[in-house]
């Protein structure tokens, strides 16, 4: 699975703060209650997994990913059948790189990403589709 280029797309769940306002029965609004609660929130992502292949032909994996905190680069690929993992680096800071842990089950990849400075940990799931290298190069003006 290793060579070839990869769309990526899928979730990250991050526990977040909400608030609401809770209606009391039949009464207006002067007399609700405002709650406040954690859930986790999805956010998603989508990006792609290449093979940059070296003068030597060695190659790489490399990446880019775009989610709703912006636009990262993923480094340390490890791809393997059943296995994925990769550090998500932001482009604007003061993000911190996180790491992401896949284990395949069926069409579907799930695991946990992991905030570097923080030690956060929390889940996440992908797929991962093959398609033509040349999708990622933009048509010939005509």
């Amino acid at each position: 699975m290793p060579l070839g280029t990869f769309f990526i797309t899928g979730v990250f769940f991050e526990e977040t703060e909400f608030c609401a306002r809770i209606p009391e029965g039949d009464r207006n609004d002067e007399q609700s209650a405002a709650v406040q609660f954690m859930k986790d929130a999805p956010y998603l992502f989508g990006g792609a997994i290449y093979a940059d292949i070296k003068k030597d032909g060695e190659s790489d994996l490399k990446g880019l990913m775009y989610d709703y905190y912006g636009a990262s680069v993923l480094t340390d690929i490890v791809m393997r059948e059943d296995y994925l993992s990769f550090t998500k680096t932001y482009r604007q800071p003061p993000l911190a790189p996180m790491t992401y842990i896949f284990k395949r089950e069926g069409d579907a990849w799930t695991g946990q990403y992991v905030v570097t400075n923080t030690g956060h940990i929390g889940p996440a799931k992908c797929l991962v589709t093959k398609v033509p290298f040349q999708l990622l190069i933009p048509p010939t003006k005509s």
